[in-house]
């Protein structure tokens, strides 16, 4: 387990299963009764990936706040180097660029990150953000939640909220330049899936954060062409 490996030990893990069928709560039972900074919880029934990760908002005990879907990992020094690089700079938010990989494994291509990242280079430059490379210090920013209301690219609107507190706040959000987390791109319905993504992001710019109609549109013209460009672009 790749938190396990994390070469910083004071870690908490929340483990939310959100209505597995296929074993995984007996392995976190498993895993729990190993380690004792493992925490197994079970929501009751399919709730979405962002009510889930509200639950462990809630439980979290830390200064830091970090995300890890099931299926992706992270570097061993994840949390060691992203932690050093908020220290050097009293940044309140850290992401890094992340790897791109098949089902396997295999590296497809590496996701960078521009900086500066700021809430409307995020918006217009496409500064991806992937949740699994967040880090984020609650006692700077304060508290947040994902909306529940959501069920696609709810995470874009808790990045801009929390870059705006950054902004307001004057805290930096910062990037390590090594890629330090994997993400785990599965076949199928891709074409579809696609769709209803940009569609979401539509509806993000629009109706949840109130972005004026011109503005709304240079957004998603950079989502889209950004989004092509990146899939084209060879693994670095």
């Amino acid at each position: 387990m790749s938190v396990q490996a994390q070469t910083f030990l004071n870690w908490e893990l929340l483990l939310i299963d959100d209505g597995s069928t296929d074993g995984s709560d007996a392995v976190a039972d498993r895993c729990a009764s190993n380690d004792p900074r493992i925490v197994p919880m079970r929501t009751s029934g399919r709730i979405g990936a962002g009510p889930a990760r509200n639950v462990g908002i809630s439980m979290a005990r830390g200064r830091y706040i970090a995300f890890l879907d099931c299926d992706d990992w992270w570097h061993p020094r994840k949390l060691e180097l992203q932690l050093a690089a908020m220290g050097r700079l009293g940044a309140a938010f850290c992401v890094s660029p992340y790897t791109v990989c098949k089902v396997d494994g295999r590296p497809i291509r590496v996701q960078e990150v521009a900086l500066p990242l700021t809430r409307r280079r995020y918006l217009l430059k496409r500064c991806v953000i992937g949740c699994l490379t967040v880090l984020i210090d609650v006692n700077k920013l304060g508290p947040f939640r994902f909306p529940e209301h959501l069920r696609r690219a709810e995470d874009l609107v808790v990045w801009v909220e929390l870059l705006s507190r950054c902004e307001r706040l004057g805290y930096a959000a910062t990037s390590t330049e090594a890629a330090l987390a994997f993400y785990r791109v599965h076949a199928g319905g891709q074409s579809s899936g696609k769709l209803q993504h940009a569609q979401a992001h539509w509806r993000i710019y629009t109706r949840e954060l109130g972005l004026p109609w011109s503005l709304a549109v240079l957004c998603f013209a950079s989502y889209v062409i950004n989004g092509v460009l990146n899939r084209l672009r060879p693994l670095a």
